[in-house]
């Protein structure tokens, strides 16, 4: 009898793999890819692309069923530690989903409304730094229009400059509040800080703090396990320690340059602080395709998934659909929804097409990734956008463009210089960005796609036109503002230059004469003013590089330059006073005019780039 039911289970599970490998070669993904190549284009790919790559994760699935997992390269290069299951990696913006999704949960309770002003959830006088009196909705939040600039700090954070705010999300975020420099609604202009608010608001009306309200209703209800978000990972020791194993590389034009550890705090985390190794993510990209007829188990109802997954930010006059309930929305050849996310050591890819159920997620131990994140997956999994008519009804215009995802009044908006686009044409009505290398390729009406596969979008803006990529628009700029702010910046230095000259001349001066003239040294304190303003920018710039500073530090840096200002201004009064009684020599008069020059640049180029917000 045992034999006969032995003999039944093997012809049973015989059965069943037949069934499944005759699936699994039947069934296309919507790149015309059948499931049964996909192991092996995935392998010539990586293998075409193999000096590119160091540590590699990446699954397909169909709804619940894993078409493909497999990990390629090294967790560790130097040291030949293999990238493998236990792997784990950094999610990046990713874990913005896990924002949009606690959001729709409670909008589900009846405790959100999509259509409110935000201040509703929000504690008194949250905000200081709104400038318009149009509503801020949770609808703004998600389609990242709210009006806001970017945030420079705390996105990042050196463990080693951690405090007591940084673990306190709303005091952190109250901290790094940018402008609002938009009308809501007007610019799209992504935002971590905007993102990580919309975690907070859910942390308002729960009363839980975000972190532990993700692990209850998100991360046990579907069994992730190991994974950690809180702000240095401590809500998951195990995952922490795994984490400082990880080395990290910068994929920036194919160099993979070591970058090592590679490990910062994200005090606004709900922005893009989940670890975890590549199973979890899995089961992530598997909820939200749940087979026809299922509901997915992070909802009540079960039309709340299609909800979240319908169009909120629709095409307009842009001409493609840019975002859903705070996922993005990527035009491959299908329509694809999801969200990249890139931090300093990692990179990362969550996609899904809705209408097929295949879903795909990459994840890289590597900065700036986008070979096997974007195009990988276009190739592969989803296919490329298809081209149908190049004609363009209207066209971007050659010049220079700056991203809306900027600074432009905030604290060191010297940032926004860092963001320009410089478009000219070379052939075929095909575009080169100067400063980046990227081509911009017709693709018809008023859409250019990149050679990531994204789409632009050309508006109308007044008389010039800007454009919309599909996380931030670009607004035209004269040719003579972006050089006017570099030769502003050439003019300070020079200025600087200028200043140290004369310094090491009256210090030697004062050896040889032994004798320190009160104007001579009143000069020479206004230069160490000039010279020590540029001295704390740079370093300023250094530890932002670094992510060794904070808002607080930083406001603490732009009160100091605010010192040196005012001693730049009196030694201008002093020499006022001394022309006025012509008490000066001619030689004296050109040092001294010179001098008065070089503090009348230092001091416009610090408030003009905004060096002196303290408050």
């Amino acid at each position: 009898m045992k034999r006969i039911i032995c003999a039944v289970l093997c012809a049973v599970i015989f059965l069943m793999t037949a069934v499944n490998v005759n699936a699994l070669d039947d069934g296309v993904l919507p790149s015309g890819v059948k499931y049964s190549e996909i192991s092996d284009r995935i392998d010539e790919f990586v293998q075409k692309h193999s000096d590119h790559l160091a540590g590699m994760s990446i699954a397909v699935v169909k709804n619940y069923e894993v078409l493909f997992k497999n990990f390629y390269g090294y967790a560790d290069i130097e040291n030949g530690v293999k990238n493998d299951i236990s792997t784990v990696m950094e999610w990046g913006s990713i874990t913005k989903l896990l924002v949009w999704i606690s959001v729709m949960q409670q909008v589900e309770l009846g405790n959100i409304d999509l259509d409110e002003d935000i201040l509703a959830y929000l504690p008194e006088d949250f905000f200081s730094r709104r400038r318009y009196e149009k509503p801020i909705t949770m609808y703004n939040l998600m389609n990242h229009d709210a009006g806001w600039e970017d945030v420079i700090t705390d996105l990042f954070t050196s463990p080693a400059i951690m405090t007591d705010e940084h673990f306190d999300l709303g005091e952190i975020l109250k901290i790094n509040e940018p402008e609002q420099i938009n009308e809501p609604g007007d610019t799209v202009a992504y935002s971590n800080w905007g993102a990580a608010l919309a975690g907070y608001i859910v942390e308002c009306v729960t009363g839980v703090d975000f972190y532990k309200y993700v692990r209850k209703n998100i991360f046990d209800k579907i069994g992730i396990e190991d994974a950690a978000l809180y702000t240095d990972l401590s809500d998951n020791e195990e995952i922490e320690a795994k984490r400082h194993l990880l080395k990290c590389y910068d994929a920036a034009k194919g160099t993979n340059s070591p970058l090592g550890e590679c490990f910062y705090n994200t005090p606004i985390y709900p922005a893009g602080m989940c670890t975890g190794t590549l199973d979890e993510l899995i089961k992530l990209v598997q909820v939200l395709l749940p087979p026809e007829g299922q509901k997915c188990v992070l909802f009540e109802h079960p039309d709340t998934l299609d909800e979240l997954l319908s169009v909120t930010k629709a095409s307009g006059e842009v001409g493609f659909d840019r975002f859903a309930h705070g996922f993005w929305i990527l035009h491959y050849g299908v329509d694809v929804y999801g969200h990249a996310g890139n931090t300093a050591g990692c990179s990362s890819m969550l996609a899904i097409d809705p209408k097929s159920g295949i879903g795909a997620v990459v994840m890289t131990n590597q900065h700036s990734e986008k070979l096997f994140n974007y195009t990988m997956l276009q190739e592969i999994v989803f296919g490329s956008y298809s081209v149908k008519n190049s004609d363009m009804n209207l066209k971007a215009e050659e010049g220079y463009y700056r991203r809306a995802r900027t600074r432009e009044k905030g604290i060191f908006n010297l940032y926004k210089i860092m963001n320009l686009v410089n478009l000219k044409e070379i052939e075929n009505g095909v575009l080169l960005d100067k400063i980046s290398g990227s081509t911009y390729t017709p693709a018809g009406d008023n859409l250019y796609i990149t050679e990531d596969g994204l789409l632009v979008g050309v508006v109308k803006d007044g008389k010039s036109v800007r454009l919309c990529s599909d996380i931030s628009d670009y607004k035209k700029l004269s040719t003579f503002q972006v050089y006017a702010e570099y030769a502003l910046i050439a003019i300070f230095v020079l200025s600087v230059i200028f200043c140290i000259f004369v310094i090491l001349v009256y210090a030697v001066q004062a050896v040889k004469k032994k004798k320190i003239v009160f104007f001579d040294t009143m000069r020479s304190i206004c230069c160490l003013a000039v010279v020590s303003s540029a001295f704390n920018v740079v370093t300023d710039i250094l530890k932002l590089l670094t992510y060794s500073i904070s808002m607080a530090t930083l406001k603490k840096s732009a009160l100091l330059n605010v010192g040196f200002i005012a001693v730049m201004l009196v030694y201008d009064i002093f020499f006022i006073i001394r022309v006025k009684k012509k008490k000066l020599s001619k030689k004296e008069m050109t040092v001294s005019v010179l001098v008065a020059v070089c503090t009348m640049i230092a001091i416009f180029s610090l408030v003009y780039w905004n060096f002196v917000d303290f408050l």
